[in-house]
């Protein structure tokens, strides 16, 4: 072991001597080492997004019969052909995406091809097909959702979808027929991101519902696949619709058909997207709760043999004529709990009174009991005055203060401006901001 050892050093010097390079007197010799983060260099960024799009469309549709096993590879830089497929042997698809994840971002159109691709491949069915599913809602659904999973970073999960956020907290929401039964084209241009974002939407409620699992995803490709008129909306009522009434008692009707359970799909998806999107800290709009609060404190009973329609007084005038009034109030009950669900958190204390107050109507239903859910109610009100009333002094602040946007890139305008004067930038960024406040007082006159 000496002797090795010995001739192990004997060899190393004798290498060094050779390969080594001594600095001239006085310099030293740095070695340039370069690193890149895989999760910010962009072929690491691409990387990743393959293989996220690869594993949600295994779990929306896992593999079935025979087939193909796909390999996502990068393309040579340079390469004309950013996005394709082959087929090879033993049922293998290789596909290629580009280098630089910044190329995938910008061409919704392959990314959702792309995605079609992947399903296909699922079925053991060949790339060529994908024209036909490119622009469904599942197809887009799944696509966005992979895009979207690269830049989530602590952002509210409605944060995602600022259009159907927007509309849904003002009480506009798309039916399902219109989502699943009009696909649109990438180059749709605005409606198609709106179409994008409800696609989406409509992907995570079929996977809190656990649809995928019962396989409709596969039955409405195929079907798609062999019917040149096959309608969206249909497709969906009848592969999940089963299954969506199934997954909801006591909210749909679970033997409903034809006409009626396109009703309760309906109903059910209107549901999902406000308990997906509306929450106490992105809450809905004014309108919108006070509508709710008023359809919420209204229902339907039946007395002596009439069905009449009933406000809170009737608790205390009408209770032993009702039938089943215990029944009703704890359906209002369930509606003001909803309902506090997406108000905004100012309105959560006032809120809360008037279910207090209408409780009481279980043990007492006397003036006193009525007149304690009177004020509880007034008090709500004045508090959604009050919340327009902030509302609208927001608004009117953010129009004629310098936004905060405005004033950073400013400051840099002036920096540089003065920088080679040498004094204190304080003076020209204090005229610079009058300036501007003297021009948006003059606009407001």
């Amino acid at each position: 072991m000496r002797y090795f050892s010995e001739i192990f050093l004997i060899f190393f010097l004798f290498a060094g001597g050779i390969f080594a390079q001594t600095p001239p007197a006085g310099q030293r010799i740095y070695l340039n080492l370069q690193y890149e983060d895989l999760s910010s260099s962009p072929w690491g960024r691409a990387t990743d997004f393959g293989e996220r799009l690869k594993r949600l469309t295994l779990q929306a549709l896992p593999p079935r019969g025979r087939f193909y096993t796909v390999n996502i590879v990068l393309a040579e830089t340079g390469t004309a052909r950013r996005f394709h497929a082959e087929v090879g042997k033993n049922r293998l698809l290789r596909i290629t995406i580009p280098h630089d994840y910044a190329e995938i971002e910008s061409d919704i159109a392959s990314v959702a091809t792309l995605t079609a691709w992947l399903l296909l491949a699922n079925l053991g069915m060949e790339p060529e097909y994908a024209e036909k599913i490119r622009d469904s809602w599942y197809v887009t659904g799944l696509a966005r959702k992979a895009l979207s999973e690269m830049h989530r970073e602590g952002t509210p999960f409605p944060g995602y979808f600022p259009a159907a956020y927007t509309l849904t907290s003002n009480g506009i929401l798309p039916t399902l027929r219109q989502v699943t039964g009009t696909p649109l084209r990438t180059d749709d241009s605005a409606p198609r991101l709106i179409y994008e974002e409800y696609s989406e939407l409509l992907i995570e409620l079929c996977s809190r519902n656990r649809l995928f699992r019962e396989g409709f995803l596969v039955k409405t490709i195929q079907r798609t696949l062999g019917s040149a008129e096959a309608d969206g909306f249909q497709l969906f009522a009848a592969t999940a619709g089963p299954a969506i009434l199934k997954r909801n008692p006591g909210l749909l009707k679970q033997d409903a058909e034809g006409a009626e359970r396109e009703k309760e799909l309906e109903k059910w998806f209107r549901n999902g997207l406000e308990r997906l999107l509306m929450l106490d800290l992105l809450p809905a709009s004014i309108r919108k709760v006070e509508e709710k609060y008023r359809n919420a404190i209204r229902f339907q009973y039946r007395s002596e043999g009439s069905v009449l329609t009933g406000s809170p007084e009737d608790f205390m005038k009408q209770w032993e004529k009702m039938e089943h009034p215990e029944k009703r109030l704890s359906e209002v009950m369930r509606k003001l709990v909803s309902l506090g669900q997406i108000a905004p958190p100012d309105l959560s204390l006032p809120l809360s009174e008037i279910r207090a107050a209408l409780t009481r109507f279980r043990t007492d239903r006397s003036e006193e009991t009525l007149l304690k859910f009177r004020k509880a109610e007034k008090k709500f009100f004045r508090a959604m005055e009050q919340h327009i009333a902030m509302e609208r002094l927001l608004e009117d602040t953010e129009r004629s203060v310098l936004p905060p946007a405005t004033r950073y890139f400013a400051t840099f305008q002036v920096l540089r401006d003065r920088e080679k004067d040498g004094p204190s930038p304080a003076g020209g960024i204090n005229a610079l901001l009058d300036e501007s406040f003297r021009k948006e007082g003059e606009k407001g006159k």
